[in-house]
């Protein structure tokens, strides 16, 4: 506890600066799109400039490329393929006219596309769609009539960019979207970097990630995470024989009317079938211990769900699929909003698998909600359903994963196989030096960026890149701990 007080009592000592409005400031600043001693041409002129440059896909979403499915967890999807080799940190040259950029701000709740032009590098996308992103961070961000909050949270907004947006068959390296993200949440600016490779690396599919700078209308306006997009693309990479099934995005398995998971389908929306996925939720609820093996398992990947959630539970992912947000002290068991996944079904009659998202919030130690506030952890299924526990600085409820009714389930029928994973996982992907050995080359190669950032301030950036490097020391010892405590069931 005093640990985790006084890191937060050194974080409070730093404020975020920066530019007022990312976009708002840029396009307010400058009348030149892009600054010509970058080398650069304008928006206009560099998509005239040499169309060869411009990315074009004429295919459908089927995937074509020859992967072997042996090999799906370590193929080009790692860190070695375009736009996201390891080594590399690339550039978005973004122009934006004054009024589609008072037009972002306005409607930034809305959450739509506004012409821009783009450049990857020296690349001339040509015009895309460009907007602010992040659900949560934008209302709280903007009042109802679009109005910034003056908070230093809220210079600095992720950014989401559709290549397809007015030309369908504009793509980048086959990408349709990519997004860019604000890290305000990170201190190191590495923890979403780091979590999507170990997730990659222990076999669940996840984003590919990396870091980008990003320049507006000739001013630079910072680093910034760039993460691929969960779409039909992606999973046609990853499942190259079943990449054509429904995609949903935080639909938990609580969710038994058809209404809400079409709502939150991401592909096939007009076909928009939610059966399988709606049975498999009812057979999820009405499962016992005992039949839970017989009636659902032979419809979902929990080989992959348990390593999934090693990795959830080895990096404190305390903003995923183990919390369930709830509006007061009090709420009947196995409620709660959860959020930050996905869940895909591998085509019609195919299993269902689950993919990580949104990762800035994990990596810490102590664990802002086991550790400190006292939520028992995956491994727990507690006697009191009903009472809910003050997190977030006492500003939001949680109810604890095990009141949750399929992963109360998982924990019960398949605990032994998580630990033999979860050694797994210690003895390979989370080892320490591994991970340094990341970290250092990162540090290294965003240094330089972070320096000229308007919106972060180097000594706490510095400073947030040693306390990963020591919580990492602490969180495996923390996961071997976890591991060794058992399978805890109290009657409910």
């Amino acid at each position: 506890m005093y640990i985790y007080f006084m890191k937060q009592t050194f974080i409070r000592i730093f404020l975020l600066s920066g530019i007022y409005g990312l976009f708002f400031a840029c396009a307010e600043g400058t009348d030149d799109p892009i600054d010509t001693d970058s080398g650069f041409l304008d928006g206009d002129s560099a998509a005239d400039s040499d169309t060869s440059l411009l990315q074009t896909d004429t295919s459908s979403d089927t995937n074509t490329d020859s992967t072997d499915s042996d090999s799906v967890y370590n193929g080009w999807f790692t860190d070695t393929e375009p736009p996201f080799e390891d080594a590399a940190l690339h550039t978005f040259y973004i122009t934006i006219t004054p009024e589609n950029a008072t037009l972002m701000e306005e409607n930034a709740l809305l959450e739509e596309y506004i012409p821009a032009t783009v450049s990857f590098d020296d690349m001339a996308l040509g015009q895309v769609g460009v907007r602010y992103k992040g659900a949560s961070s934008l209302h709280y961000c903007f009042d109802e009539f679009g109005v910034r909050v003056d908070e230093d949270r809220c210079k600095k907004l992720s950014i989401k960019i559709k290549f397809s947006e007015y030309v369908e068959t504009t793509r980048l390296f086959g990408l349709k979207r990519i997004n860019l993200h604000a890290l305000n949440s990170d201190y190191s600016k590495l923890k979403d970097r780091l979590s999507y490779k170990l997730f990659r690396a222990f076999g669940v599919p996840a984003p590919r990630s990396g870091h980008a700078r990003v320049v507006v209308n000739g001013q630079y306006a910072g680093l910034f995470a760039m993460i691929e997009q969960v779409d039909g693309r992606f999973t046609d990479r990853h499942w190259p024989d079943a990449g054509d099934g429904n995609l949903y995005k935080e639909s938990w398995w609580t969710e038994l009317e058809e209404e809400g998971w079409r709502e939150d389908l991401k592909t096939n929306e007009e076909i928009s079938d939610v059966s399988e996925v709606l049975s498999l939720a009812h057979a999820i609820q009405d499962s016992t211990v005992s039949n839970f093996d017989s009636t659902v398992v032979p419809y979902f990947e929990i080989e992959h769900f348990l390593r999934y959630m090693v990795v959830d539970r080895a990096i404190t992912n305390v903003d995923g699929i183990t919390r369930f947000y709830a509006p007061e002290a009090s709420t009947e068991p196995n409620t709660g909003h959860t959020k930050n996944f996905y869940i895909y079904q591998q085509e019609p009659g195919g299993r269902f698998v689950m993919i990580p998202w949104d990762m800035d919030l994990s990596l810490s130690y102590p664990d802002d909600f086991t550790d400190v506030n006292g939520v028992p952890d995956w491994n727990e299924v507690p006697p009191d359903c009903y009472t809910n526990y003050l997190i977030w600085n006492g500003n939001s409820y949680t109810k604890p994963p095990g009141c949750d009714h399929f992963h109360a389930m998982v924990v019960q029928n398949h605990w032994n196989e998580y630990v033999t994973a979860g050694e797994a996982f210690l003895n390979g992907p989370f080892q320490l030096q591994q991970m340094l050995d990341d970290l250092n080359r990162w540090e290294a190669q965003i240094a330089d960026s972070v320096a000229e950032d308007p919106n972060i301030i180097p000594g706490e950036w510095n400073w947030g890149v040693g306390e990963l490097r020591s919580d990492l020391t602490q969180l495996i010892f923390r996961f071997r701990n976890f591991l060794s405590e058992g399978l805890i069931v109290n009657s409910l």
